[in-house]
């Protein structure tokens, strides 16, 4: 069923939680927000736009920016661009992460409620609300997805960083 993921809340992470004290172009998942505001899925890309995230981004973008100022005339592009996305991925990973601490849901458990969605979204009219997201709209489903996993897109990784190399 597509029902959100429910809160877990074991000894380890609240003990971990206690211990812890409780629209950029660098950051490209602003889109599918909007139509995420005030529904069961809000929370998920809410958790990239935190300040404190964005300032993570944006300092490495502007460390890395100026090995991407490199001129390739083939058109290839350096091992080193490869191994920085993956730095860059693992900041949003770790971000994610994060973000499922707080609400107390295993990555496995959001996994599976995108999955149940997806199948939902599949079998929906495009204007039909997705069951147990609070009013979240079938035919924005695929823009939630994407807003989500933008830092898996390399080719966008590398513009992001252009963008900054430009500056």
């Amino acid at each position: 069923s597509a029902r959100p993921p429910g809160r877990r809340a074991d000894a380890r992470k609240r003990a971990a939680m206690d211990r812890a004290g409780g629209g950029t172009a660098t950051v490209p998942q602003p889109r599918g927000l909007l139509q995420a505001l005030g529904t069961q899925l809000e929370p998920f890309l809410r958790g990239f736009q935190e300040h404190e995230f964005q300032q993570e981004v944006e300092a490495f973008v502007r460390q890395r920016a100026p090995e991407f100022a490199v001129v390739c005339p083939d058109g290839s592009h350096p091992i080193q661009w490869t191994y920085c996305h993956k730095e860059y991925r693992d900041m949003f990973d770790a971000q994610l992460d994060t973000i499922l601490e707080g609400l107390e849901v295993e990555r496995d458990e959001l996994l599976e409620w995108l999955t149940a969605l997806r199948g939902a979204a599949d079998g929906l009219e495009d204007d039909a609300p997705l069951p147990g997201t609070g009013g979240f709209l079938s035919k924005d489903f695929n823009g939630f997805i994407r807003a989500l996993t933008a830092s898996e897109e390399y080719e966008l990784f590398v513009r992001v960083m252009f963008q900054a190399a430009a500056e």
